[in-house]
């Protein structure tokens, strides 16, 4: 299987956009005020360690 790549990250899947990814770019936009910055290492560190975190959570026994 091979995959697209777009600026260094894997894509996953082609086609249209589903309505959870759309959702997490109005996310994005909102918490970056509209200005969403390209990705740089820093801010995607801190979002995959919390993402993990979370993660994490729902994996917990007797969750």
């Amino acid at each position: 299987m091979t995959h697209r790549m777009f600026e260094g990250f894997a894509v996953p899947q082609d086609g249209p956009l589903t309505e959870a990814e759309k959702g997490w770019i109005e996310l994005l936009r909102v918490i970056c005020f509209d200005g969403v910055p390209p990705p740089s290492l820093e801010p995607v560190q801190a979002l995959r360690d919390a993402l993990d975190h979370q993660r994490r959570l729902r994996e917990r026994p007797g969750r």
